[in-house]
C-alpha cells in the first residue's frame, strides 16, 4: 500500500511541474494587449484566408498559432503582450509581407492595414506549375498501382490549378489514360480539347496521328504530322499504318518514306523490317535482302518468319536459278 501511495505522489508531481512550466512559456507572450488589422490588395479588395504570424521581436520563436484572414480580409488576436512585434502575411499570388506592428498593453490598438503586391506573372505560372507537378506525381503512381480513376481525379485537379495555356501538358496525358482501355473517342475528345488552347501541341499532335492512323484515316494522320518536327520519335504503329496505306495503294516511294522513319527511331521493332523488305522488293532488291535478314535475327519465331526466309532465298539465290 506504501508503495502505491508513493507512485501516485510522483505522478501528480509531476503533473503540476508541467502544467507549471506550460504557463510560464504562455506567459512569454500573453498578456492584456490586442493585435487587429486588415490585408488587401493594391485596389482595396479584402484578402480572403490569408495567414498572418505574428512574434515578438526580442525572441523571433515566441508567438500566438497563425491566424487567418476572414472574408473581410479581416484578423484579430487577444491576450498579446505589449511591445514591438514582427507581423509577416502571406497568401497566394501575392508577395510576402512583413512589417513591425506596436501592441500597447492597456489602450485600443492600432488598426494594421496590410497592402499585398502581387506577384509577378511568370513567377505566379511557375508556383502554379509546381504545385501542380505534385498532383502529376502523385497521379503517376496511382496509375502504376492500377488506380486509374484515381489517376484521372489527380490530372483534373492539376488541370483546374493551372493557367489554360498549360493545359495540354495534362490533357496528353489524360487522353493517354483512355487510349491505354481502347477507349479511342474519349482520347480523341481530350486531344482536340487540347489541341484547340495550343494546335501545336507536339504529345496532343503524336496521339491524335496514333488514333487516327489506327482508324485508317490517312489524309488526317498526315496533316497531324506535318505539324511535327522531324526530329520527333513517332509510335511505330502510326509510321508502319502510314506506310503500309501507301503499300496497299501502290504508292511504293511514299510507302519507304514512312517505313524508314519507323526504322530510325525504332531500331529494333522486328515488323519495321519486314514491311519495309516488302516495300523494298520493288524498290531495291538489295535492301530487301538486309531487312529481312535483320527481321529473322530480332523475330527467328515470328510467323512471318518463313516467309521472310523464302524472300531471303529468292533474293540472295544465282542469277539464272
Amino acid at each position: 500500500m506504501r508503495k502505491r501511495t508513493l507512485i501516485l505522489v510522483a505522478v501528480v508531481t509531476t503533473l503540476v511541474v508541467m502544467i507549471g512550466a506550460s504557463d510560464v512559456f504562455a506567459q512569454a507572450w500573453s498578456g492584456a494587449g490586442r493585435a487587429k488589422g486588415v490585408v488587401t490588395d493594391q485596389e482595396g479588395n479584402p484578402v480572403k484566408g490569408a495567414k498572418v504570424e505574428l512574434v515578438m521581436i526580442q525572441d523571433r520563436d515566441t508567438g500566438p498559432p497563425a491566424l487567418t484572414t476572414d472574408k473581410k480580409g479581416k484578423f484579430s488576436k487577444l491576450g498579446l503582450k505589449g511591445g514591438t512585434w514582427l507581423v509577416t502575411v502571406n497568401a497566394d499570388g501575392f508577395k510576402r509581407w512583413t512589417g513591425p506592428y506596436e501592441i500597447f498593453s492597456h489602450s485600443a490598438p492600432d488598426n494594421l492595414v496590410v497592402e499585398l503586391e502581387p506577384l509577378a506573372e511568370e513567377v505566379l505560372r511557375a508556383q502554379k506549375q509546381f504545385k501542380a507537378q505534385d498532383r502529376l506525381d502523385k497521379a503517376k503512381e496511382l496509375a502504376a498501382k492500377g488506380d486509374v480513376e484515381g489517376a484521372r481525379a489527380e490530372y483534373h485537379a492539376a488541370i483546374a490549378e493551372l493557367d489554360e495555356t498549360d493545359h495540354p501538358v495534362v490533357l496528353a496525358v489524360l487522353a493517354s489514360t483512355y487510349m491505354n482501355e481502347g477507349d479511342m473517342a474519349k482520347a480523341r475528345e481530350i486531344l482536340e480539347q487540347s489541341l484547340a488552347i495550343n494546335p501545336e501541341h507536339v504529345s496532343s499532335l503524336k496521339a491524335l496521328a496514333a488514333i487516327s492512323a489506327a482508324e485508317g484515316n490517312l489524309e488526317e494522320t498526315k496533316a497531324l504530322l506535318t505539324k511535327v518536327p522531324q526530329d520527333e520519335v513517332i509510335h511505330p504503329n502510326t509510321t508502319m499504318n502510314l506506310g503500309m496505306a501507301h503499300y496497299n495503294k501502290g504508292e511504293m516511294e511514299e510507302a519507304k518514306g514512312y517505313l524508314d522513319r519507323t526504322v530510325r527511331d525504332h531500331p529494333d521493332v522486328p515488323q519495321a523490317y519486314y514491311f519495309r523488305g516488302l516495300i523494298n522488293l520493288s524498290l531495291e532488291p538489295t535492301e530487301a535482302a538486309a531487312d529481312f535478314k535483320r527481321f529473322i535475327e530480332l523475330a527467328p519465331d515470328s510467323p512471318q518468319a518463313a516467309e521472310a526466309k523464302e524472300y531471303l532465298s529468292y533474293l540472295e539465290a544465282p542469277a539464272g536459278e
